[in-house]
């Protein structure tokens, strides 16, 4: 049920009955139409999202647990998704929320698999709704990657995270020609698929030359 008062503010009511939407209705006037743009309650959930998830990154630079903050952002992103917000940010914001819960899970000695795992299908989903997705492919391929040093610090093989995250990179590349950033993290990448080659006993050069061309390249830009 949508109300639309006056053009100033719209409001969405979720899963409301025919009693809920009598009673806001006579307290606010009759549902005069559906709204043309988001309801001002779910842009409102999506700031609160945000600034709780700067409030647990700060957190996090201090040392502290910032658990709680991201739940909050977490309940807030769910119900803004839920009450029509842009799906491209909303999903942006909570792959942003599961790499951040993910580094918690490794200070306190868990494994963030899973988290790496919803990062990747949320930054899948914003690229989706996304007409120009360059950053969105970045922020799936440094979760990629993250899941890939996960992957080798258990002693699994992690050159098939590494490869997607390539191919992400290629794409963030295709689209920000002009962005250093693409091109530092793909070098990044190749860096690290050298390391895990030197410690495995394959030969890393060719992981090594390509991560200095694209280093080199950033540095052009």
């Amino acid at each position: 049920a949508d109300f639309d008062l006056g053009g100033v503010v719209g409001l969405r009511l979720l899963d409301a009955g025919p009693r809920e939407i009598a009673a806001v209705t006579r307290q606010l006037g009759p549902i005069r139409t559906s709204l043309a743009r988001e309801p001002d309650d779910a842009v409102c959930r999506f700031g609160h999202a945000r600034v709780l998830l700067d409030r647990a990154r700060a957190l996090a630079a201090q040392g502290e647990d910032g658990a709680a903050c991201l739940q909050g952002a977490e309940e807030e992103l769910e119900t803004a998704l839920r009450l029509g917000h842009a799906g491209g940010r909303v999903h942006r914001a909570r792959g942003w929320v599961h790499l951040e819960a993910a580094t918690l899970e490794h200070r306190n000695g868990r494994t963030a698999r899973t988290r790496f795992e919803r990062a990747i299908a949320e930054f899948a989903a914003a690229a989706e709704a996304n007409p120009d997705p360059g950053h969105d492919f970045l922020h799936r391929a440094r979760a990629h990657a993250a899941l890939a040093m996960e992957e080798t610090l258990a002693r699994q093989d992690s050159r098939g995270s590494y490869e997607r995250a390539l191919v992400d990179l290629d794409r963030a590349i295709g689209i920000l020609p002009d962005d250093p950033e693409p091109l530092v993290e793909r070098g990044t990448v190749h860096f690290s698929m050298a390391l895990v080659a030197l410690v495995q006993g394959r030969d890393p050069r060719s992981s090594l030359e390509k991560s200095l061309r694209d280093l080199e390249s950033a540095r052009g830009i």
